[in-house]
């Protein structure tokens, strides 16, 4: 063995306690740095913008508000909404709702807004 060689090999084994400490403090020192780093990533950073698939999606979230969330429509096929079976059956249909898992209830709205003034059709939405 050569020279140099052996007496890094000494120098590292006599030095070892030091070394160790030294090691275990820059992991410290980069673990508390790294602790606030937070990762997002965001489903539209990954897909193409331009395509017509994507842009048809955009379309429906700027009208709707997100891809999360519900809109349903109920129609009278004949008449209009302000009659006694068509009503209970939007009074159902809201309490139903409400009791469904993961409904929020805070986005929740029902014929307080109606996005269509045609009276034979009412659409519950998000507000």
């Amino acid at each position: 063995m050569s020279d140099w060689k052996y007496r890094l090999a000494r120098k590292i084994v006599h030095l070892r306690i030091y070394i160790i400490l030294f090691s275990i403090g820059i992991t410290i020192f980069f673990i508390n740095i790294l602790k606030d780093i937070k990762v997002e990533t965001h489903l539209e950073d990954f897909l193409p913008q331009k395509h017509p698939f994507v842009k048809v999606q955009n379309k429906l979230t700027d009208i709707f508000g997100g891809l999360n969330q519900v809109s349903l429509a109920l129609e009278v096929k004949e008449g209009d909404i302000f009659n006694n079976k068509f009503l209970d059956k939007l009074i159902n249909l809201t309490e139903d709702l409400y009791l469904l898992e993961g409904v929020n209830i805070s986005m929740y709205s029902s014929c307080n807004e109606t996005t269509n003034y045609d009276s034979s059709v009412i659409i519950l939405t998000k507000w």
